[in-house]
């Protein structure tokens, strides 16, 4: 089936149109046609290139988004874990000279009690005194300070 297309053009647009489409060895109607056909693939080609570029460039910075959210998120965690890490050792130490110095402090109480009992035990007061300036030691060592204070 075929259909009957009129088009109004100047002298000159006319004559323009026979002069390329001899230059193709085409008929008029043929050059005209194969002309909008190919100009409009061409250009929907250029449309899905664009828009391929545009997406692709969309997801490139997407990913480099990401990228840089990840390293940041990860250097944080690694913050967090050094300082975890820090806090666990303190502790350690910590818990090793408390460890010490109850050790230390068990063995003088235990000498301190020991000259006690060898001095007879037969003084109260004697006994409340060792009682006493263990207390001090106590303090005095725990708190690493001159002030003591017995409540």
């Amino acid at each position: 089936m075929s259909v009957q297309i009129s088009m109004r053009v100047s002298k000159e647009q006319k004559e323009k149109l026979v002069e390329l489409s001899k230059k193709q060895n085409k008929s008029l109607t043929q050059y005209v046609l194969d002309r909008c056909i190919i100009e409009d693939v061409d250009t929907n080609i250029d449309d899905a290139t664009h828009s391929s570029e545009r997406i692709e460039k969309m997801l490139q910075d997407q990913i480099e988004q990401l990228r840089e959210d990840f390293e940041r998120e990860r250097a944080q965690l690694v913050d967090q874990i050094d300082q975890k890490d820090k806090q666990i050792a303190d502790m350690i130490e910590t818990s090793n000279s408390q460890l010490q110095l109850i050790g230390a402090l068990t063995v003088r109480n235990e000498t301190l009690l020991l000259e006690h009992k060898k001095n007879g035990g037969n003084s109260g007061n004697s006994f409340v005194y060792l009682i006493y300036f263990s207390f001090i030691y106590i303090k005095k060592s725990l708190s690493n300070s001159s002030d003591i204070h017995i409540f």
